[in-house]
């Protein structure tokens, strides 16, 4: 998530600009006995809110997943609206 966050500060400057967190997607590399996905993505809910208060609340999907690229455990996408 911080990487996210991250991104749309270098692009627009600030996350002042940030209007809204639309939707993101969390999937997460497990096994078929792993059903804990949402707990996963609740973290990343958490940072956004807490970040970017009432502009960080968004609709959410989280996955799991066999594999992801590169080994990498999670995997985030988002959508967000900006001035």
């Amino acid at each position: 998530m911080p990487c996210a966050l991250a991104v749309l500060r270098l692009e627009l400057g600030s996350l002042a600009a940030v209007r809204g967190v639309l939707r993101i997607n969390v999937f997460v590399q497990c096994d078929a006995e792993f059903t804990q996905q949402s707990e996963v993505a609740d973290g990343a809910s958490e940072v956004l809110h807490f970040v970017l208060g009432d502009a960080g609340r968004h609709t959410r999907t989280s996955v799991g997943v066999y594999q992801l690229p590169k080994g990498t455990t999670v995997e985030l996408d988002m959508l967000a609206s900006v001035s």
